[in-house]
């Protein structure tokens, strides 16, 4: 979600004197263990059945077109901090939108056209992934419709219509830099107890931002399913986000890394946050025609920071942009669920 994160770079600068970055050599075996069963998660193929039934229903399929939008949960930012090399250049030649290979979003059309398949996918080198991947980190609905980031033109002016006799997926993951999350994290992480504070800009902005969504939501989501020539259909289905901290105490989540700078009661309340948000999107998608809602909370379930074997990133203070989003393990266990959702839909 974190458009640049730069307000908390700068805010945790005056921090790092106070936080110990040298783990001991417990923490770093165990730290050591994670990234071993990050791997084992990331590099072990699975084979994964569609609910297609074989040849004869992949035959009555129309011919399809995937498309990626959204912010940086759909882009794959986050996955660089323990498996580098992943993010892909660019149409203007650098790698801002964090862009990774290894994102549910950059494996998604590999998914819809090899089916049965299997997790990793061998992507080429140079990589850019579909040429209807679209979606930024830092992207809020706007840049999806109508302003564009880095230079680049709105997400949606990026790729081509549906054309005539398609059928365009549309995979979309926005409204967190909408909300204001990253004020949020910013001012939990350096406060007691934010939530309390009900004065607070942020706070009141966030609450604010909450009410208003829903329209924002739908009028993108009208934008991308329109986005399509005459005679072709565009299917869209949306994701939400997860819950970032698991359900444990502060002895638990005693990692300045981890969630040290968070209260529990304000971890509980950012996790009530991130239900609240997927609440808005999914009764926007419940109202409209051609938009689904998938639900990928669950899935991170056990998983989550403070959690032994975390699927999202904790603080990280060498690139704070890489902080509190999904790690490569996170996005290998939403894509089949993601896959499941549109072959249901007979696509």
């Amino acid at each position: 979600m974190s458009r640049t994160f730069t307000a908390l770079l700068t805010t945790f600068a005056m921090l790092i004197a106070m936080v110990t970055l040298s783990a001991t050599p417990a923490a770093e075996a165990q730290q050591a263990a994670i990234k071993r069963s990050e791997r084992v998660l990331i590099t072990t193929p699975v084979e994964v059945e569609s609910p297609a039934d074989g040849a004869s229903s992949t035959a009555r399929r129309a011919p399809m077109s995937t498309y990626i939008f959204g912010d940086s949960f759909m882009s794959g930012t986050g996955i660089e901090v323990a498996t580098p090399g992943t993010y892909a250049i660019g149409p203007n030649g650098v790698t801002e939108c964090k862009r990774s290979t290894l994102s549910f979003g950059g494996q998604l059309n590999e998914a819809l056209t090899n089916r049965p398949y299997t997790i990793p996918f061998v992507l080429p080198t140079p990589w850019y992934p579909i040429e209807n991947f679209a979606a930024c980190g830092g992207a809020v609905t706007t840049d999806i419709v109508s302003t564009g980031q880095h230079s680049l033109a709105p997400q949606l002016a990026q790729v081509p219509p549906v054309s005539a006799n398609r059928t365009g997926v549309a995979v979309v993951s926005i409204g967190g830099n909408n909300l204001g999350f990253e004020p949020v994290l910013t001012e939990c992480a350096l406060t007691t107890d934010c939530h309390t504070m009900s004065a607070l800009p942020e706070i009141v902005n966030v609450q604010a931002n909450l009410a208003a969504i829903g329209a924002e939501l739908s009028a993108t989501y009208s934008q991308i399913v329109g986005h399509r020539d005459p005679g072709g259909t565009m299917q869209v289905f949306v994701v939400g986000y997860p819950q970032l901290f698991g359900d444990t105490t502060d002895a638990a989540c005693s990692d300045p890394t981890t969630g040290a700078l968070f209260t529990q009661a304000e971890r509980e309340w950012m996790n009530d946050l991130a239900e609240d948000l997927n609440t808005v999107i999914e009764t926007v998608a419940a109202s409209m025609k051609r938009v689904e809602y998938v639900d990928i909370d669950d899935i991170y379930e056990g998983h989550r920071i403070c959690d032994p074997v975390p699927w999202i990133n904790g603080l990280y203070l060498a690139d704070i942009g890489e902080s509190f989003h999904p790690n490569a393990a996170g996005h290998a266990a939403v894509l089949p669920e993601l896959v499941a959702a549109i072959s249901a839909r007979g696509l």
